[in-house]
């Protein structure tokens, strides 16, 4: 059963990193096209990205303690 939850996790890990990825590109594209700092589409992405990003970091040592590395 372990197994199985570590390729769920591990699986959801890559998700979110191609996600976040994503959301970095998105956000690089919006300002080559002269978006402002303060523009709220860049906020919005931003607030997604990390929200992604925090909840990859816990799925990550969720499965480092399963995995028996922590």
């Amino acid at each position: 059963m372990a197994k199985i939850k570590m390729w769920m996790l591990a699986s959801l890990i890559e998700w979110n990193w191609k996600r976040i990825r994503r959301n970095r590109s998105r956000m690089e594209a919006l300002f080559e096209a002269g978006a402002r700092y303060t523009s709220p589409a860049l906020a919005r992405l931003d607030g997604r990205t990390a929200e992604i990003g925090y909840r990859t970091r816990l799925l990550e040592r969720t499965y480092r303690i399963l995995a028996g590395l922590d």
